[in-house]
Parts: C-alpha cells; structure tokens; sequence
C-alpha cells in the first residue's frame, strides 16, 4: 500500500508543478520535496523526469483515446458533438492542472512531447479524418 501511496504521491506533486512551471521549470528534486518522498523515489518508480512527465499526459491521453475509439461514427456532427464533450469530461475529472499541462503542450513546441503526442494521437487523428471525410462526401 505505502509503494502505491509515494507513486501517487509523485505523480500529483509532477502534476501540479508540471502545470505551474512546466516542464523545464521543474526538477526531480522539486517534485521529491512537493511529494515529501526521496527523489529517488522517482528514478526507482519512473526512471527519469521524462517518463514521469509521459505518464503525467498518458492519465489524459489514454482514457481519453480510449473513449474516442469506441465513439461511432454514423453521425459526424454527433461523434463531433461527443467528441468535445467526452474531451472536456476529463479534463474537468483529471483536475484543472492536467487541463493546463494539455494546453501549455498544446501551444508551445516542445521537440521532447512532440513524437509522443503524435504517436500517441495518430488513431484519434484518423478517426476524425474520418468522420470529415465522410461529411464531405455527404455535402
């Protein structure tokens, strides 16, 4: 219990500061000492501050994938229509700071998430490539 409580832990402290400061403005130490755990905690539970960083986005990305895939298609303004709200679903259940990191990720260019947020991204993106197509096919 007390592994799954200090990786817990780690992962609101990162949260918080990530949002804050993002993720130059954090170090390893700072988010040890936001957490009240060893910052080798960190290295033994996410390797290092750019897995902690990943894992931080994937509490978002994944769920929200998750939910996007299984959306029908049938309907492109209503997958549209589900699509947002599913979006801004759990961004308001994961917490104001996952909202900001999404955001800060989403306007400045950072070389370091880029790949991640593309891989990660590429299904959801072909979804919607979809579902345009087929609205445009129908006019």
């Amino acid at each position: 219990m007390k592994s799954k409580n200090t990786k817990a832990k780690i992962l609101n402290a990162s949260i918080k500061l990530f949002a804050q400061y993002g993720y130059d403005g954090v170090g390893i130490r700072r988010i040890a000492k936001e957490a009240g755990v060893n910052s080798s905690m960190i290295s033994y539970y996410f390797g290092n501050k750019e897995n902690l960083y990943k894992t931080v986005l994937s509490l978002y990305l994944d769920e929200f994938k998750t939910i996007v895939m299984r959306l029908p298609i049938k309907n492109e303004e209503q997958f549209l229509k589900e699509f947002i709200k599913h979006h801004i679903r759990i961004l308001k259940k994961r917490g104001k700071y996952i909202a900001l990191i999404i955001a800060r990720e989403s306007v400045e260019d950072f070389e370091r998430s880029k790949d991640f947020f593309n891989e990660f991204l590429k299904e959801i993106k072909n979804k919607i490539e979809t579902v345009f197509r087929q609205g445009i096919k129908k006019g």
